[in-house]
């Protein structure tokens, strides 16, 4: 936790009243600071934005009541936006110069975490936004969204200072209303997990330290975020004789605990990425022939493999990061009739924003193999988006399962979706 001292500067001061705290902050430095959190929390670009968000509020509203002694402090995840906010010392001092009267705010950091209900007074002191929608990123009126989930408790209280417009001078006063959120759009940078292109391969870094310690085959298979509870490969039915596809599988650990536990005709690892692939290859080429490792785009093997397997499946892999309408009529037609489809995606945003209500994209963060900032699309659906997907591309028997996951940053709820192609054969 933080508390603020005040030094005083010579500089302009900005006497119009802002409305919001995204008005105080230039478009490029806005999307710099969200990519800094997503770069070094494991935040997409909503929690990133919400993150930094409530940081400018919480510095705003403490340079508006400056000299007031009014004890104000952060919650620990808001905190965070605001030392990104404050590392950037020179838009930082600038920020300081145009709202805090010619003074400098300081950050003075303590050991101990505040327990005194300051975090509470403090988001007390922000009022709601304006009462309608902005229908950026998505987001539905507060009172059409899902309820989100439970605050932890590094995160106290639940109700954290957010960037709502902030309060003209003689108007502040209590309201004890739920604070709503705004979300500015972010510009998207596309770049899908299931198509190969000439764009560099973010999937560079992931699992590499795994690759070097872990080099069994899994005697296990998880659905579930965390990797180590809910149902297993059951979800997959029989598939004793069946040709499956793993969709976007990475290092094909999964494709190889089916391949050694389950006796299957074979199984098909399809990615994208170029070190993904070759790290399976490593790890596994050896099951060849039954395991089969393709790099390739997904959707496009897809569309040229009509009617060849009968189980497909993504374990928070392609699924998540190709646009639907074009993966699940791709991956419809390739199943036999009768064929499952079943993939695990994430039944909210990591850190707990709601998944979204229709159909659309969150960019989340990423790096270029020589480390470079970068972002990717993913798609955090709600249930009722999934299925009408699904039913659009010709898909039946639908069901939904959540799995809660664990408690701690990283932690996140699992949506486990299954649906099967109709059993009639094809008409042409």
């Amino acid at each position: 936790m933080t508390t603020a001292a005040a030094f005083p500067l010579s500089a302009v001061r900005t006497t119009g009243t802002v409305r919001r705290a995204r008005q105080a902050v230039p478009a490029a430095l806005w999307d710099k600071q969200v990519q800094l959190l997503m770069r070094d929390y494991p935040y997409d670009s909503v929690m990133a934005t919400r993150v930094l968000d409530q940081g400018y509020a919480y510095l705003l509203t403490a340079m508006r009541h400056r000299g007031e002694r009014l004890g104000l402090a952060p919650s620990t995840l808001v905190d965070i936006g605001v030392h990104t906010v404050i590392l950037d010392t020179v838009t930082y001092l600038q920020l300081c110069e145009r709202f805090n009267g010619g003074h400098f705010l300081h950050h003075v950091p303590e050991v101990d975490a505040k327990d005194d209900g300051s975090v509470l007074r403090t988001a007390d002191l922000m009022p709601p936004t304006a009462g309608r929608s902005t229908g950026r990123c998505g987001r539905t009126p507060p009172s059409a969204a899902p309820a989100t989930r439970a605050a932890t408790p590094t995160d106290r209280p639940s109700r954290t200072v957010t960037a709502g417009p902030l309060p003209p001078p003689g108007a502040l006063r209590h309201t004890h209303r739920r604070i709503r959120l705004y979300l500015p759009a972010l510009t998207p940078v596309p770049v899908r997990m299931g198509r190969v292109t000439r764009t560099a391969d973010l999937w560079h870094h992931y699992g590499r330290t795994r690759h070097t310690t872990d080099r069994t085959v899994p005697d296990r298979f998880f659905w579930s975020w965390g990797q180590d509870s809910g149902p297993g490969a059951e979800a997959l039915g029989d598939v004793t004789d069946r040709c499956l596809g793993d969709l976007g599988a990475g290092t094909a650990r999964h494709a190889a605990h089916v391949t050694v536990h389950h006796q299957p005709a074979r199984v098909t690892a399809i990615d994208a990425s170029p070190a993904q692939h070759a790290m399976a290859g490593d790890l596994y080429g050896h099951l060849a022939p039954r395991l089969r490792l393709l790099h390739c785009d997904v959707a496009q093997h897809l569309h040229t493999t009509a009617d060849t397997y009968n189980v497909l499946y993504s374990v928070f892999g392609a699924v998540d990061f190709t646009e639907p309408r074009e993966l699940l009529p791709a991956a419809e037609s390739a199943l036999r009739p009768g064929g499952r489809l079943v993939f695990s995606t994430l039944a909210h945003h990591l850190g707990g924003a709601p998944a979204h209500p229709d159909l659309q994209h969150t960019d989340i963060g990423a790096q270029t193999p020589d480390g470079e900032a970068a972002t990717l699309r993913r798609w955090v659906l709600q249930e009722h988006v999934w299925t009408k997907l699904l039913d659009e591309a010709g898909f039946t028997r639908i069901s939904t399962e959540v799995l809660p996951g664990e408690t701690g940053p990283r932690s996140a709820d699992t949506l486990l979706v299954t649906a099967f192609r109709t059993g009639n054969p094809r008409t042409a």
